[in-house]
């Protein structure tokens, strides 16, 4: 998402060229390197949300615990933690634990992998006790059995796991909510930047668009620039310190 949204950020402010972002590539990846491809904040004009995601806590099967919280208290029987598995450093996944981690007061052992597939089979395989995933990676195995899903990321359950509780229900406080957003280079006029907001949000709400996101297990938000332009701004400075106190970097 780095390179897509860096080209995005260099083109010219007329409107014609505007691209995807994501939680990743304006609130993680800029804090993750000493030299940042750019600057979430300046280097471009916001136009409108488009959807949120939470990520799913599953764990092996076989782990003894029913919710997070008895997840948590196995931790502290093992010298070291259980293990959990990532996508890799920085991913929206590991920053999920590398927090209820700090909400929980436990230790955990990290083990990246390179991609949430890879991760989530040895998840299924007790290769490793635990991973936080997308819903739309780990539904089918929830659904089949293969892996037990304790809990869910956003501040409330979300709709598409209605019978999964929120981490939230065991720790107040804490909440991971990814989003996809719209964003073009900065400088882009104002009126020509409203007038991209009304069209995607017009797209969004289509019945068309609503079915593909469902399919997707995808929320669907819009958003004023200005409330992504904070958005932005509030989800940075939240990534930015975890990542600073964990001493997270891009391998």
């Amino acid at each position: 998402s780095a390179i897509g949204v860096a080209r995005v950020a260099k083109a010219a402010p007329d409107g014609y060229t505007i691209g995807l972002g994501n939680t990743a590539s304006h609130t993680i990846i800029p804090f993750l390197s000493s030299t940042p491809p750019y600057d979430p904040n300046a280097d471009f004009s916001p136009v409108s949300l488009i959807n949120e995601y939470v990520n799913v806590l599953v764990t092996h099967p076989g782990i003894p615990a029913r919710n997070v919280r008895e997840l948590m208290a196995l931790n502290k029987l093992r010298a070291g933690g259980l293990t959990y598995a990532s996508s890799g450093n920085g991913a929206s996944n590991h920053l999920s634990a590398e927090l209820l981690a700090r909400v929980a007061n436990v230790r955990m052992t990290h083990v990246p992998y390179k991609g949430g597939p890879l991760a989530l089979v040895d998840v299924r395989a007790g290769q490793v006790d635990y991973m936080f995933d997308t819903i739309i990676g780990s539904m089918a195995m929830i659904k089949a059995g293969s892996v037990r899903a304790l809990a869910t990321t956003g501040r409330t359950r979300d709709p598409y796991l209605s019978d999964v509780p929120a981490v939230a229900e065991f720790y107040p406080g804490y909440e991971v909510a990814g989003f996809m957003a719209v964003f073009g280079p900065a400088g882009i006029p104002r009126a020509v930047v409203d007038r991209l907001n009304r069209e995607i949000a017009a797209i969004i709400r289509s019945p068309e668009m609503t079915e593909r996101l469902t399919q997707q297990y995808f929320n669907a938000r819009t958003s004023t620039p200005d409330e992504l332009t904070q958005r932005v701004r509030k989800d940075g400075a939240h990534w930015k310190a975890l990542i600073a106190s964990a001493g997270i970097k891009l391998n």
